[in-house]
């Protein structure tokens, strides 16, 4: 293979902070970054945990969060959760303590014929439910299973 160059490559000399022999260039600058003041206004894991109180008649709020856990001491209803954006996805994860439990959907929770009003969870084990709201629909479920 040839090259159509003759003589030695020409680097140009970088700007800044850099090491003239090894030509590596370091960006020191805080130049189009944010400034050392800036924070987020929100969690960088963008779906942390939320940890949901027990209740045996249990309504979730969906402003605390797309991913909320709750550990079930009892058997439970899930009421219609409050406070839905359109087109925001609820997980909600039970972790059974003392016993199975059975968490029972709230008739005004839209579910196909495929998923049933129930969900039991052996003691120790975790059931994670899946729900979507909609403006013009409200909340559907989409998944309800149990951890094998």
């Amino acid at each position: 293979m040839t090259y159509p160059f003759v003589g030695p490559v020409e680097v140009p000399t970088p700007t800044g902070n850099a090491n003239p022999t090894t030509k590596l260039y370091v960006d020191n600058g805080l130049s189009g970054k944010a400034d050392s003041g800036h924070t987020h206004t929100h969690p960088l894991v963008p779906n942390a945990p939320f940890a949901l109180a027990f209740a045996t008649s249990l309504t979730p709020a969906a402003t605390n969060g797309n991913y909320q856990v709750c550990t079930a001491t009892n058997s439970l209803t899930l009421n219609v959760p409050t406070s839905g954006t359109d087109g925001q996805m609820l997980r909600l994860r039970f972790i059974a303590s003392g016993g199975t439990r059975v968490v029972t959907f709230h008739a005004n929770i839209r579910r196909p014929a495929t998923i049933a009003s129930t969900l039991s969870i052996a003691s120790g084990k975790r059931g994670d439910v899946g729900l979507l709201y909609e403006a013009a629909d409200g909340w559907t479920l989409l998944a309800a299973q149990v951890q094998a």
